[in-house]
């Protein structure tokens, strides 16, 4: 089990995994915007659907390289800083 840092390309691994992650949300949009899939009212919705895409690629590198104690530690990291949740909410909620 390796130690994400970033001499072990972990930076490199999380930018990447999120863009792909995140790709579907924005074609899903730019579909919406053409009147070929759902709404373009429903940005926030998307928006707020994106914002999962951060947690998602960092949850999937912590758990391969520290498994399920390392998510569950990750997720105790998160909720020990509580101005995340407002910060994750902040998106959608201006839109």
């Amino acid at each position: 089990m390796t130690e994400p840092s970033p001499t072990n390309g972990f930076p490199a691994a999380f930018f990447a995994l999120t863009l792909l992650l995140s790709v579907p949300f924005y074609v899903l949009n730019a579909l919406a915007y053409l009147h070929i899939v759902g709404d373009p009212e429903l940005e926030p919705v998307y928006i707020a659907l994106f914002t999962v895409t951060t947690f998602a690629s960092a949850a999937i590198l912590t758990f391969r390289g520290r498994g399920t104690r390392g998510v569950r530690e990750l997720l105790k990291r998160i909720a020990a800083k509580r101005w995340y949740v407002p910060t994750l909410f902040l998106g959608p909620l201006i839109l």
